[in-house]
């Protein structure tokens, strides 16, 4: 398994940047390979998220964080892995499926007590890719269950 996560940190780093901008697959594989980085911590809706997330999302995870406070909104998990706690997690498989300007990638999640399987659907924005939604066992429609909470607030 660990080999499949250095496959993806190696892709990632041998492909010119205007190469990663048209490559889904390689888009998906920096997302997972930033949990492995040793001594930092991946906050998906901290800095950065803007590189992640498509504008549409993204505007409503902010008016989520906003609307909360400092306290924790509606966005409580890590959608990229469905969980609360990434520790020992591992990608055991990676498959996106590219139609033009959209994509989606299944990814299968390996922790040591289960197993689970992320939806994400993806956009193109200008020539990058872009996360337009996700679906996990948790929540399988991301941006619609943002938007039905934040509206009635």
């Amino acid at each position: 398994m660990m080999r499949q996560i250095v496959s993806f940190i190696i892709i990632a780093l041998i492909l010119p940047l205007d190469a990663r901008g048209e490559d889904a697959t390689v888009f998906v594989a920096d997302i997972y390979a930033k949990y492995q980085k040793i001594g930092q911590e991946f906050t998906p809706a901290g800095p950065g998220a803007d590189t992640l997330f498509a504008p549409e999302l993204l505007k409503l995870i902010r008016m989520d964080q906003q609307q909360a406070n400092g306290e924790t909104g509606y966005l409580d998990w890590d959608p990229f892995c469905d969980c609360q706690d990434t520790e020992g997690m591992e990608v055991d498989s990676l498959i996106v499926t590219t139609k033009g300007r959209m994509a989606q990638a299944i990814v299968k999640l390996s922790f040591p007590a289960e197993k689970k399987v992320v939806r994400l659907d993806l956009v193109k924005v200008s020539s990058t890719w872009r996360v337009r939604n996700i679906g996990g066992a948790s929540v399988k429609d991301l941006y619609g269950f943002l938007s039905e909470n934040l509206a009635e607030d």
